[in-house]
């Protein structure tokens, strides 16, 4: 077993930078330096990425419930008609750790207000939604991502399945990204 790992080695080994390396130890330090930076930096990345995820398990003292982004997604267009000339277009969730982290596509009119107000508005409701209806309360980072901002106000069916909530629309070229992170999330 020595033999073989040995001959697998010498090519490696006989190498001239690979001598050059063993025989200045600041330079073989360097190199093992930067190589375990990058794999500490890698293995980190690993732990606090944020994973896209297809629902919410929320525990109870009875078992544990599954909620899913089509769930969510017709909870927040169901709670967001009550604002005019907005439409929601897609929801999708993200976990970050404990937390969960919301990105809301929507189509707006220009008449509805500022997007500072609707982001705290769409934030504010969604917290709601999400704890009244699933007991949802890890809710983190939500992003808001403006996909169309016109004059006229988007046509939204009465009646809308929400079988169809995970389909993807082509993006106008206009879009506006904000983020707004709680107190809870700074600490």
């Amino acid at each position: 077993m020595k033999e073989t790992i040995l001959q697998w080695l010498s090519p490696i080994i006989e190498n001239q930078a690979v001598k050059t390396l063993i025989a200045h130890p600041f330079l073989a330090g360097l190199l093992a330096g930067i190589v375990l930076f990058w794999l500490l930096r890698f293995f980190w990345w690993l732990l606090v990425r944020k994973r896209s995820c297809t629902g919410i398990i929320v525990k109870e003292s009875a078992g544990q419930i599954s909620v899913s982004v089509a769930a969510i997604t017709g909870v927040i267009k169901h709670a967001v008609r009550e604002i005019n000339s907005l439409e929601i277009i897609r929801v999708r969730v993200a976990k970050r750790g404990k937390m969960y982290d919301f990105d809301l596509r929507v189509r707006m009119d220009a008449a509805n207000g500022t997007a500072p107000k609707l982001m705290e508005t769409l934030s504010v409701i969604v917290r709601d939604q999400m704890k009244s209806a699933f007991g949802i309360e890890n809710i983190g980072k939500i992003k808001l991502t403006i996909l169309n901002c016109d004059n006229s106000s988007p046509e939204v069916p009465e009646s809308e399945d929400i079988s169809n909530a995970g389909t993807e629309r082509k993006a106008p070229d206009h879009t506006v990204k904000l983020n707004i992170r709680t107190d809870a999330e700074k600490e």
